[in-house]
């Protein structure tokens, strides 16, 4: 018994220093920016991807996507806005064909570095959309840079963790050594099903490239981007900044967003800010661009122009 506890324990050690060696190599892996369906904007710490539809003289639109997604999860929001819109999509750092270094994810540096891109773009008094995790940083950039937005919208962005639900494997992804070693061997197939409580049912399809989107990251862009949006929101700092927008403010959830408490969220919003709109779109999940586009943009629409009334 006691030789088969020794060899048990070897073991135990070995896959141990195994899963170690492991997270050491795979948290040390960075990717260049590559230009896909934008062009890139250099900055310091990464080179930023663009992309720009509609008529530039046109009042500007600002699309922030949330986490492991990219500007394609804008694809069917784009064109019912850019006829009367000059619509700017941005890749944040880490995800899509933006630049993946090491650091550099928390939710301000993010926002201000969507800032320098907008200010080289010379786009001002944008509406400023953000989803999920986007949507933090669209709040962090109205909140540090109110000169370049007219307006806030705020889509599907937890106000409070106790809020969220996550699976088990969500939650052995973001677990040291355990993600680490789930992230060279995780299966398209595996991906596929976590992207799908993005949306309302799993019948919902998700597209290939939401997959590709998810694999074009680093484990540290992933990991790094998760941690720094929990604490964005547990210390505080989200309540802080959406609290000192002075601009008009709409926060819009999917009424079967599976991922976060509608709801609750849509309250506590109100509880800080009685003056912001809220609405839900039924038929949506936590991703009510990808799901209801036309539902989506037209509220979008609506609130601006009554905004600049």
């Amino acid at each position: 018994m006691r030789r088969v506890l020794t060899v048990a324990v070897g073991v135990v050690a070995a896959l141990l220093v195994v899963m170690v060696v492991n997270a050491y190599f795979v948290n040390r892996q960075t990717k260049p920016a590559h230009a896909g369906v934008g062009r890139l904007v250099a900055l310091p710490g990464g080179a930023i991807q663009v992309r720009e539809d509609g008529p530039r003289q046109a009042p500007a639109i600002v699309l922030v996507h949330g986490w492991t997604a990219a500007i394609n999860w804008w694809d069917r929001l784009t064109p019912l806005l850019d006829d009367s819109y000059h619509v700017v999509r941005v890749d944040l750092l880490g995800h899509g064909g933006s630049a993946k270094p090491r650091d550099g994810y928390s939710m301000e540096e993010q926002a201000d570095r969507v800032a320098t891109v907008l200010e080289q773009l010379g786009v001002r008094r944008a509406m400023v959309a953000g989803h999920s995790t986007g949507g933090e940083v669209a709040i962090a950039l109205v909140a540090r840079h109110p000169e370049q937005a007219r307006n806030l919208v705020v889509i599907d962005s937890e106000p409070n963790e106790s809020y969220t639900t996550v699976d088990l494997l969500g939650k052995l992804a973001v677990t040291p050594l355990i993600g680490q070693a789930l992230w060279p061997i995780a299966s398209d197939s595996t991906i596929e099903d976590g992207l799908k409580q993005a949306f309302a049912t799993d019948q919902v399809p998700v597209p290939a490239q939401f997959v590709q989107d998810f694999r074009d990251m680093t484990f540290d862009s992933f990991k790094d981007t998760f941690d720094e949006s929990s604490s964005y929101v547990e210390d505080g700092d989200l309540e802080r900044d959406f609290r000192s927008v002075a601009l008009p403010e709409m926060v819009i959830f999917g009424a079967q967003d599976r991922l976060i408490d509608a709801d609750k969220s849509i309250s506590l919003y109100k509880q800080w800010k009685p003056g912001a709109r809220t609405a839900l779109v039924q038929g949506a999940g936590h991703s009510p661009m990808w799901e209801q586009p036309a539902k989506t943009a037209g509220l979008m629409v609506s609130f601006d122009r009554s905004s600049a009334r």
